[in-house]
């Protein structure tokens, strides 16, 4: 029986390495008993479908955080304690868990955080006047009503779950290897993949830090700078926008060198010392050096996220990212549940200072893990 190419992938991974000439001569293929090259195109309908995608995935992340931004404003309205308001970013993550595996999609939503960061210390000013709370609070809901209303007609008429034909080759083998394989025994054999699991832990901690920073983020400045709930909006925006800058520029770094871990390990090290700026520097009095130390924070923390998730494809390839990023993202809103009911609950016991300790250690146990990843980059051996 001929191999398919999903059995000649797994083949580099298995340590048989065939040569760049076999690839770039398809004559060479029938000799190693192959069926040839997969057929793939690129469409142009692909940024369109990537449009909708990003504003849906904004519209989502968006509401994760609209309300603990203001979480001092919705007490005052709704008279109830800083948990209750928590618990509107917590069941975000808490749904999120059972539903990824049959979802099993990775959502990216830096540009829906900076929106709900933004926006909503905007629209809704903080007064002793209920009423004038209760108005910017329906502006703010009829808004995001009819953005998710035209998102949601978007997807319907347009959205595609893929394309005729695959863009690359090694989107081809994943997508036969989807087919050909059932989602619980791809997850088994990620469960035995320790790269991956060291990765799944270290990954979860990092970007679960991040939820809970997210989270509290005004319950954290308002303590030390009393009024300034616009700025703490912005502080939130000035977080997500340097970590896009960081993913962008993180990403042409690894397009360039290719060193996943390396630049994984660099970027969490550079987290760990980000968190420490933040904390010791956040009761310095000067408002700005808060804004500049966030965006420090934001710069290497957000920017984490994607570097994340390709060394994760690099280390499970050719399994399909969906349940490797699936599995990613549902161990982040556990550890991310965890870290925001634990920091808020030390900020009562400890105090703000003694939380932010406590979560640069953890960072630097992750920066410990992440050392221990082997450097097995599974799909860069499949391209040779």
């Amino acid at each position: 029986m001929s191999k398919t190419s999903v059995d000649y992938f797994k083949s580099v991974e298995s340590g048989v390495q065939l040569t760049e000439g076999v690839i770039r001569n398809p004559q060479k293929y029938t000799a190693l008993g192959l069926l040839g090259p997969p057929e793939t195109k690129l469409y142009k309908k692909r940024w369109a479908i990537l449009g909708i995608f990003v504003f849906y995935s904004a519209s989502n992340a968006m509401q994760w955080i609209q309300y603990s931004i203001i979480a001092n404003i919705v007490m005052k309205y709704y008279d109830v304690t800083d948990e209750a308001v928590n618990w509107t970013s917590l069941i975000y993550m808490v749904l999120y868990i059972p539903f990824i595996f049959p979802a099993s999609y990775l959502l990216d939503k830096l540009l829906g955080v900076a929106v709900g960061f933004l926006f909503p210390p905007m629209l809704v000013k903080n007064s002793e006047d209920v009423t004038v709370i209760g108005d910017g609070l329906q502006t703010m809901f009829y808004i995001v009503a009819a953005i998710t209303s035209v998102i949601l007609v978007l997807i319907l008429l347009f959205f595609k779950a893929e394309p005729p034909l695959p863009p690359s080759s090694a989107q081809a083998v994943q997508r036969e290897a989807e087919t050909s394989e059932n989602f619980l025994f791809s997850v088994k054999t990620l469960l035995l993949n320790k790269g991956y699991l060291l990765l799944l832990l270290s990954y979860a901690i990092n970007v679960g830090i991040f939820y809970a920073l997210s989270t509290l983020l005004s319950q954290i400045i308002l303590p030390y700078y009393p009024g300034h709930e616009t700025d703490a909006g912005r502080i939130g925006l000035v977080i997500v926008l340097a970590g896009m800058l960081g993913s962008v520029l993180c990403g042409v770094v690894l397009d360039k060198t290719h060193r996943f871990k390396e630049t994984t390990l660099c970027v969490y090290i550079f987290s760990f010392l980000g968190m420490m700026l933040f904390t010791f520097t956040l009761d310095s009095g000067h408002i700005y050096v808060v804004y500049l130390t966030s965006a420090s924070l934001g710069f290497f923390m957000t920017g984490y996220l994607p570097v994340g998730f390709e060394f994760a494809t690099e280390l499970t390839y050719p399994e399909p990212e969906g349940t490797s990023a699936g599995l990613l993202n549902a161990a982040t809103q556990v550890l991310g549940i965890l870290f925001t009911l634990l920091y808020s609950h030390l900020f009562t016991i400890w105090g703000i200072f003694w939380a932010n300790i406590g979560l640069c250690v953890t960072l630097g146990f992750g920066c410990l893990m992440t050392t221990l990843i082997p450097n097995d980059l599974r799909r860069q051996k499949a391209k040779l």
